[in-house]
């Protein structure tokens, strides 16, 4: 009975220095000198914009994380290997896995009952949370404290949320305007924002498997944007107009900032290949056959209609008359070509040069 009992109090004792250590983290009243702008409208929660503020709380928690609720763990494991060691059979004895399962509790509590401004910075520091926990998970090297996410999941939801708006509403912009394809430009600061957000998830491969998934709605949207402004019908198919009309011509805008897209996001898989988890390069990889099949669905149209012309002069070889007719002295040096295949010829290098060569996707 003394035995459980000291082995309660030096277990509460621990815990109550991990509940400090949190509490002083996210303490406030440090930062008030600190050139902390507060949104005092009614009803808003207070919005902390120093970052100087935020650098001071994650200053101290990694510390929290990383020397002073370690340093409290460790003490529990040794205690709970100790008393294994020596064979004692204490009552319910998992000293370890009991204070692991309460600490667990006191983060997510801590959490919970921060101040608005200290949970926003949570949620959209998320990573920043898990890494400072899995590193310490990982550096106890112990079976009972095993990791347990669900803790930080009000704070993950949030980031998972907040980081499809990130990719989404960009997306979403490029579109806004009518008649208008993206830019390379939009283009590009669409990519740096799917790069920084594979980048800072790159802490666990379940955060980042997630994250994917986001970037994979946003090639999806960009194809059903894309999709939506398309010009169809017999406008986007006509061959023999002698110049594409304006549907075509914005189909071809639109099919070379899709291609371009798609070769950024390429570009990101090549070069994060070794970083990345290999689930999350084949959701993405996978998630491009929405561009690749648009972009023969743009296409197709086109090239069924030049197939169609091509046909109908094949079919005039029938009225070709005799060749030999054709036929010229040995010492010419050309040889005269039949009235089908010089309009075919024709016709072939005209609707490329007009209507395909446009085309930056040549494959």
């Amino acid at each position: 009975g003394m035995l459980n009992a000291s082995l309660e109090s030096f277990t509460n004792i621990a815990l109550s220095e991990c509940r400090e250590s949190l509490k002083t983290s996210f303490d406030l009243t440090g930062n008030l000198n600190m050139g902390v702008g507060v949104n005092k409208g009614p009803g808003k929660a207070a919005v902390f914009t120093s970052q100087g503020f935020r650098q001071r709380v994650w200053t101290d928690l990694e510390k929290a994380f990383s020397e002073e609720i370690y340093s409290q763990c460790k003490q529990v494991k040794f205690l709970d290997s100790t008393l294994d060691n020596i064979s004692i059979m204490v009552l319910n004895h998992s000293t370890a896995q009991k204070f692991w399962t309460e600490l667990l509790k006191c983060i997510e509590e801590e959490i919970r009952n921060a101040s608005p401004a200290i949970q926003q910075m949570l949620e959209e520091d998320y990573p920043q949370l898990l890494k400072c926990y899995s590193d310490m998970t990982k550096k106890l090297t112990f079976n009972a404290y095993s990791l347990n996410r669900a803790i930080f999941e009000k704070c993950e939801n949030a980031y998972l949320s907040n980081s499809l708006n990130r990719i989404l509403e960009p997306t979403q912009a490029m579109f806004n305007k009518e008649n208008t394809a993206p830019t390379h430009d939009e283009i590009d600061s669409l990519i740096r924002t799917i790069t920084n957000e594979l980048s800072v998830t790159l802490v666990e491969d379940y955060l980042n498997e997630k994250v994917s998934k986001n970037v994979v709605k946003g090639i999806k949207m960009y194809a059903v944007k894309t999709e939506q402004q398309l010009a169809s019908g017999p406008e986007a198919a006509q061959v023999i107009a002698g110049a594409p009309n304006a549907g075509q011509q914005f189909n071809v805008q639109l099919a070379n900032a899709m291609y371009y897209f798609h070769a950024q996001i390429q570009r990101i898989i090549v070069n994060m290949k070794d970083t990345l988890p290999i689930s999350v390069v084949s959701l993405i990889t996978d998630s491009l056959s929405a561009l690749d099949n648009l972009a023969s669905a743009i296409i197709e149209p086109l090239t069924d209609s030049i197939k169609t012309a091509i046909e109908t002069i094949l079919i005039t070889i029938h009225a070709e008359s005799d060749l030999a007719k054709y036929q010229v002295p040995g010492n010419r040096p050309t040889i005269p070509c039949s009235f089908y295949m010089r309009e075919l010829i024709e016709f072939i290098t005209r609707t490329y040069n007009i209507y395909l060569s446009s085309f930056d996707n040549k494959e």
